[in-house]
């Protein structure tokens, strides 16, 4: 079956294009693993600035739109983790964030321009002006082929996660806007690289031939090699085997195609009579920035899995549909799942996280495969009896 979506597969290399040069013109740069180990460095460095104090001394406030691997290097180094609210274009809710402030000796604030479409920029200046002694990180792992709308103006730190956007073992970015980060990375090799390295290839070979034994093959390791990161707690610095796959990357094709994907696809998407009562969509992302993932809000009172499964929850509805849309080879992520502190602290986080799924537009697929995707989706729509087709 012809599979759009998922963790990549390995490529042979593709074009003397070195991703890391990048990040060249930022000082305070370390190449890590992945995202987790790249806020874990961070925490160890707020640490190591301030002499004699421990985690348990500092206060981490993330956005409430946050997946585990943001908040749990936190929570392993004794940091309190609190999570403030979202507007509905989900960006900063200053109001919520300054009352959880007030009164707090170390904050660090993390924030995101979550799928590209929530500008965080200002909100990052008036906290910068309002409160100097505030650490703030800025998560660019949804911006991350976009280095200058990086705001390393106002953020002391920026993260970003480089294996969610291709085929590479391992990959993440710090930066330190001071120029130093004066935490240690660890070296040795783990088995998550490798774990990863020949998942990929494993998924090559299954895309290849379609032999299903090696689709259980290749999830179980990429399963097992999550599950070796203790969130973050030993970061380690990138392999030189992720170095030399990232030294051979086609920068320009994939911003090009991910670009194309991604509005070819929120215009079929956008144009479907469905849209508006039994999906909506985030703002489109600006022509400037290289898109991540094409994120769609489904409305779960539209689709008739509510009586038909006999489930209740809005999350158990989109997970219903979405298991539908795999079973015909589209893959479209939960993005994400979030923590029960989160759900309290802000109502829209809760409805996103329940109703929301994610399509691929990248590098690997063409304006057909956007096509097919978009037919599969409201075919499926269409198939529940909860939309009227107009053909």
């Amino acid at each position: 079956m012809y599979e759009i979506g998922s963790e990549f597969h390995y490529e042979e290399p593709a074009k003397e294009e070195d991703l890391l040069q990048l990040f060249k013109r930022f000082h305070g740069v370390k190449m890590l693993r992945c995202g987790r180990d790249a806020i874990g460095l961070i925490a160890d460095d707020i640490i190591c600035h301030q002499a004699g104090m421990e985690g348990k001394n500092f206060t981490a406030f993330l956005p409430a739109l946050s997946c585990d691997s943001m908040y749990l290097p936190f929570e392993v180094r004794g940091f309190d983790v609190k999570f403030y609210a979202l507007h509905e274009d989900l960006t900063v809710c200053m109001e919520d964030l300054e009352k959880k402030l007030y009164g707090v000796k170390y904050p660090v604030v993390l924030t995101m321009n979550l799928y590209g479409c929530a500008d965080q920029r200002k909100y990052n200046e008036m906290l910068r002006r309002k409160y100097p002694q505030l650490v703030l990180v800025e998560d660019v792992t949804h911006l991350l082929l976009n280095p200058e709308l990086y705001d390393t103006e106002a953020a002391d730190y920026c993260i970003g996660s480089i294996r969610k956007w291709m085929g590479v073992p391992d990959g993440a970015v710090v930066i330190s806007s001071s120029g130093m980060i004066r935490a240690a990375m660890e070296t040795e090799e783990t088995k998550f690289t490798g774990l990863r390295a020949q998942a990929q290839r494993l998924k090559a070979d299954y895309l290849d031939l379609g032999d299903p034994g090696l689709k259980t093959r290749f999830r179980g390791m990429l399963s097992e090699a999550e599950n070796s990161l203790e969130d973050g707690r030993h970061p380690h610095e990138m392999t030189a085997l992720s170095r030399e796959v990232l030294s051979h990357v086609d920068i320009t094709r994939m911003r090009y195609r991910r670009s194309v994907n991604y509005h070819c696809l929120y215009t079929l998407l956008e144009g479907m009579a469905e849209c508006g009562q039994y999906f909506r969509l985030l703002p489109e992302v600006p022509e400037e920035i290289t898109p991540f993932t094409l994120p769609v809000i489904l409305n779960p009172d539209r689709l008739p899995e509510k009586e038909s499964m006999r489930v209740q929850q809005a999350g158990q509805i989109r997970d219903a549909f979405e298991r539908r849309l795999a079973a015909r080879g589209v893959y479209a992520p939960v993005l994400w799942p979030i923590d029960d502190r989160a759900r309290s602290a802000c109502a829209v986080s809760a409805e996103v996280s329940d109703q929301m799924l994610a399509f691929w537009i990248d590098q690997r697929y063409d304006r057909f495969d956007m096509e097919h995707v978009a037919e599969v989706f409201r075919e499926e729509l269409l198939r529940t009896g909860g939309a009227e087709s107009c053909d």
